[in-house]
């Protein structure tokens, strides 16, 4: 049965890098087979009463009892279409929004209880006190489906599954779950043959924009280290993850043999409107706090007062070019309120740069811009305006274009030293002497 239900899978292109792994079907079988109206298989908690058994493996306990007469016994005599109904059947009607696939307990437990650690059951001492003692990060539970491993606790097998493909599974689970009822009187003679070659159809919401920030080689030749990628990456993260409060988690990392650029895809939640910032900032920069320590308050101070939740699931994909050093941040629309998720987009647009190269310049001094290639940045604290002053996407993303094109092109905000001033129109006039001229 799990053979078959792995080759519908493939079949449907269901199964793959970035998608459903055939670890993480196999894991949703089991619990199948765990379900109380199922019963052939026991939990793993089960399986792990004696302490006899227990083999400790990176602060996890992997051994088991393993000896099959000691196995409770099943009284399921269900044949194997009638299993294989089942299975679709239980998934079709799973809800994937609240609840986890949980084959250590083997049956599921509501997302919402891993958020308070102290509130888990005695089952899961071993997980609460791994992520206590900062052996483990959390189980991810921001994702369309959470499937968690049953020996590494923290570890949701499924966190890759975007929220388009998690809509598809749940139509394709309804579509068998309906073809197998409708066979029911044939004996299901059609039933292999339906699931195989015939698909649901697939509802496809409308498609988002990509947002897009280059950070060009004379940004990247600044990091004066030989891992510069990694301390990119930290940059990026430390925008994401410490000033925006955006929790990122790894969805893939692949190499292109051909160009040798390497990828790396992210996935975030965003649960607040916290492109808003123009009153904070004025707010905030009145304090004794560096540019970091600011961001980081404001982005709080919205989460806290803000009354409207938002859900939009968004990719971050970073690549990595090395001749010549550079890494471009693309930024896609997983799921959640289009309009959201573009003024999102067009402060991301805004901020990146700016909140990169401060971290830059805290780090390898004032004096970067003379040393590496006359960079050029914008005060970080112009881009905060972006909830009434963001360009639109279009326009940012051709602005990105036109800077890669011509890297030494004066800002659109800073007029050439040889163009008039706009406040003199006459053919010839000089421009009106600075302010700090004496």
């Amino acid at each position: 049965m799990a053979v078959f239900i792995k080759y519908w899978a493939k079949v449907h292109d269901l199964t793959g890098t970035g998608k459903l792994t055939n670890y993480a079907l196999t894991m949703m079988i089991i619990f199948y087979f765990q379900q109380p109206h199922v019963a052939i298989l026991p939990s793993v908690v089960w399986l792990q009463r004696d302490s006899a058994n227990d083999y400790i493996v990176d602060f996890w306990n992997t051994g088991f009892m393993c000896k099959k007469e000691f196995f409770p016994p099943t009284k399921n005599r269900a044949n194997i279409a009638e299993l294989l109904g089942g299975f679709f059947k239980y998934y079709s009607l799973f809800n994937f929004d609240e609840l986890i696939v949980c084959p250590y307990l083997g049956f599921p437990i509501k997302k919402m209880v891993f958020q308070d650690l102290y509130a888990l059951p005695n089952e899961f001492d071993r997980y609460r006190c791994n992520v206590l003692q900062g052996n483990v990060l959390p189980l991810r539970l921001n994702t369309p489906m959470c499937v968690q491993d049953p020996f590494e606790q923290s570890h949701n097998v499924a966190s890759a599954i975007t929220m388009r493909l998690a809509g598809d599974l749940k139509e394709y689970f309804k579509f068998t779950a309906t073809a197998f009822e409708e066979d029911k009187n044939n004996n299901y003679a059609e039933f292999l043959k339906i699931i195989l070659l015939q698909k649901p159809k697939l509802i496809r919401n409308k498609s988002q924009p990509e947002f897009r920030v280059n950070l060009f080689p004379r940004i990247i030749s600044a990091i004066d280290s030989p891992d510069w990628k990694t301390v990119a990456r930290d940059m990026i993260f430390t925008i994401f993850e410490k000033m925006l409060k955006i929790k990122l988690g790894k969805v893939e990392e692949k190499v292109n043999p051909d160009t040798m650029k390497e990828k790396e895809k992210y996935s975030g939640l965003l649960t607040k409107a916290i492109w808003k910032r123009k009153q904070l900032n004025k707010l905030y920069s009145i304090m004794n706090l560096n540019f970091q320590q600011r961001q980081e308050r404001i982005t709080e101070e919205i989460l806290n007062i803000d009354q409207i939740d938002l859900n939009i699931m968004f990719q971050l994909v970073l690549t990595f070019s090395h001749e010549p050093r550079s890494v471009v941040l693309s930024l896609r629309w997983l799921s959640g309120e289009g309009e959201d998720y573009r003024e999102f987009g067009k402060f991301f647009l805004t901020i990146t740069q700016s909140w990169f190269m401060h971290q830059l310049r805290v780090q390898y001094g004032s004096g970067i811009d003379k040393d590496k290639n006359d960079l050029q940045e914008s005060d970080p604290n112009e881009s905060l305006d972006s909830d009434d002053d963001s360009p639109s996407s279009g326009e940012a993303r051709k602005e990105s274009e036109d800077r890669e094109a011509s890297p030494t092109t004066p800002s659109p905000t800073t007029p050439s030293p040889t163009t008039p001033s706009p406040t003199d129109n006459r053919k010839g006039s000089p421009s009106p002497p600075s302010s700090d001229t004496k």
